[in-house]
């Protein structure tokens, strides 16, 4: 269905922080388009909006025989945080 091929595209451009580098939003190229204020404003559990086709993906096989899938960023690929993915909307 349309809505199920949405939230599929929507899940592909999200994604729940699971850890922050302690050198995360440091990077000249940051502190050049922000300036040097406090970058702190992504931590582990927000539900961050990050480019298409950001990071590179990478599967984890655990202890029990299940794999899990995460994604590693760049702190410049981050568009923004959100308290409620379910609102967005993709529109290409």
């Amino acid at each position: 269905t349309d809505s199920a091929v949405e939230a599929e595209t929507v899940m592909q451009n999200t994604g729940e922080v699971v850890a922050v580098a302690p050198f995360a939003f440091t990077s000249p190229a940051i502190q050049e388009a922000f300036g040097a204020q406090d970058h702190s404003w992504v931590s582990p559990g927000d539900t961050v909006v990050h480019m298409r086709q950001a990071g590179q993906q990478v599967h984890i096989r655990c202890s029990d025989g299940e794999r899990e899938v995460f994604r590693i960023i760049k702190d410049l690929d981050i568009l923004s945080v959100t308290s409620d993915p379910s609102k967005i909307k993709a529109c290409y």
